[in-house]
């Protein structure tokens, strides 16, 4: 009697089940659109208060927004229309739910009245140390704030009354990230595009600590001159220029600390000795834009890409995506709030509108945990299916068809065929799975 090996069928049928789990997940996902009264487009700033889970701020280069009733609404608070200014990135103030800070091309402006008034806190020393183009405020430190600049990191210690640079960066190093250890103050980590630095003295002294291939054009993809500085500069392109975007550490473990770059996300377990990348499965697209992490469930990592929202397990290391009610997949940042009774909720901004889950995420992790591959061998599975290709994609791929010869277009249909007998093998997989639980059940 001839022998069957069944354990690449196994394998392929536990996968098949995980993947089932995860839609299942991904089903239970909703977002809803409240971008009411957001008459701009680029949008790419996003902030949301940590303290009052109603009030939240998006906008674009020019134009910032506030609403103070989760989305209903939204009112102009900041415009720099019709001069050379804009404003790069936002960051809600901890501490006081009524000052919000505003990262521009011509230093740190902040509202001390949610956005009614503005004042000029920092300025520097020409162009490159104006452009400020990251915020950190320190939650361990009342009063101490970092800004990510073009010329490196400058620091605070009593709330903007006074500066210092910070030692050991490259005068020509863009910062577009800091971030804190959430069990040691002391320890910062700031991305850039040089590579990641580390400062375990409150942030007087860093140390590069990962390097990434240098494009010297990346020194200046943030410049910007005075013709483009009149117009909305696509700030999101901009940052997708440079190879590590966004920086968070784990509020579980100290030593674990996520990067947001062009090839996934990136990933150290022990304080930025290692790094590697995480795994792809599920992921459409390696270029994250921004991440975010939620405190109650330091399991997932929440990524936004040019191809949409997903969400990553570390304990499966797979991504599922969370897709229901949106309605581009061009995000470019998210945020977490607290609300009132529901838990942790979870913002987006895409390049044209705002968006915000329509429950807390806690629960639809705890009643969905998603996918536990059982081993390598599964993931390799999974992995054959990483790449998925975008709608304008196939467009463009059935044009080029139709204007090559008729020889191509027999192949192509050959190929088309394999596929359609593939699916058929995974649907007779997924009943013979069905088939297996039951007999499992049955004994």
């Amino acid at each position: 009697m001839m022998k069957t090996n069944l354990k690449p069928v196994a394998v392929l049928l536990v996968s098949l089940l995980a993947v089932s789990i995860a839609f299942a997940d991904i089903q239970e996902m909703e977002w809803k659109d409240v971008s009411s009264g957001i008459s701009v487009t680029g949008l790419h700033l996003l902030a949301v208060s940590p303290i009052d889970s109603k009030v939240a701020y998006a906008g674009s280069y020019k134009v910032v927004y506030r609403t103070s009733d989760n989305g209903k609404t939204w009112a102009e608070v900041l415009s720099f229309r019709g001069t050379d200014n804009g404003v790069n990135t936002l960051a809600a103030d901890p501490f006081n739910m009524k000052v919000i800070y505003a990262g521009t091309a011509d230093g740190l402006y902040k509202s001390s009245d949610q956005g009614l008034s503005w004042e000029k806190i920092f300025k520097g020393m020409g162009r490159s140390e104006n452009m400020v183009l990251a915020v950190f405020i320190n939650t361990g430190k009342p009063g101490n704030i970092f800004i990510g600049t073009q010329a490196g990191i400058f620091f605070t210690e009593d709330s903007g009354t006074s500066w210092e640079k910070a030692q050991n960066l490259p005068s020509d190093v863009a910062v577009t990230s800091i971030s804190a250890d959430t069990r040691d103050p002391r320890g910062l980590y700031a991305a850039s595009v040089r590579g990641i630095y580390k400062s375990t003295d409150s942030g007087d002294v860093w140390k590069r600590i990962h390097e990434t291939a240098l494009d010297e054009n990346n020194l200046y993809n943030f410049v910007i001159d005075d013709e483009e500085a009149a117009e909305d500069v696509d700030m999101a392109g901009m940052r997708d220029s440079a190879h590590i975007r966004k920086i968070l550490a784990d509020p579980a473990n100290k030593e674990t600390i996520y990067a947001a770059t062009s090839k996934g996300l990136l990933v150290t377990k022990d304080s930025g000795i290692i790094w590697t990348l995480s795994g792809s499965i599920g992921l459409a697209g390696h270029n994250i834009r921004d991440i975010a992490v939620n405190s109650k469930d330091p399991e997932h990592v929440y990524a936004a890409t040019d191809r949409g929202i997903f969400r990553y397990s570390s304990k499966s290391d797979s991504w599922v995506e969370l897709y229901k009610g949106i309605t581009s997949s061009d995000i470019r940042c998210l945020a977490f709030t607290l609300a009132e009774h529901s838990g942790p909720v979870l913002w987006a901004v895409t390049k044209t509108g705002v968006y915000r889950s329509s429950h807390s995420l806690s629960a639809a992790v705890s009643q969905h945990p998603g996918p536990q591959f059982a081993g390598a061998e599964a993931r390799d599975v999974l992995g054959m299916f990483d790449y998925e290709p975008s709608i304008e994609e196939i467009k463009e791929a059935a044009i080029e068809y139709a204007e090559v010869s008729p020889d191509k277009i027999r192949k192509w249909r050959r190929a088309a065929g394999v596929a359609s007998g593939f699916k058929r093998e995974l649907r007779q997989g997924r009943r013979l799975a069905k088939q297996l639980l039951f007999l499992q059940h049955e004994r």
